[in-house]
């Protein structure tokens, strides 16, 4: 089961968004290449997520990650459903 602790260190991802220049950490456990294709999704109908979105979205998903779920899982069933947010999975 994948860990959401506070002391694993944040990958930092150059931020792509126009005109911003931000630089943007993701942490060790979110899959980068799962983030990258969700947020390609994203641009792809049209919401792409800005800097501060994305902040807001690995908030979300970390708590996921704290309840036991998979990041990978959740950001895949985001993505299949083109849906611009992270939801916990329904048992």
């Amino acid at each position: 089961s994948a860990s959401a602790s506070s002391n694993t260190k944040p990958r930092k991802v150059v931020g792509k968004q126009r005109g911003n220049g931000a630089d943007f950490e993701l942490p060790d456990w979110l899959p980068l290449d799962h983030w990258q294709t969700f947020l390609a999704m994203r641009i792809k109908i049209r919401k792409p997520a800005s800097v501060r979105a994305q902040r807001m979205l690995i908030a979300r998903l970390c708590d996921l990650v704290n309840k036991g779920y998979s990041p990978s899982q959740i950001l895949a069933e985001s993505e299949l459903k083109c849906w611009s947010s992270v939801y916990e999975p329904k048992a």
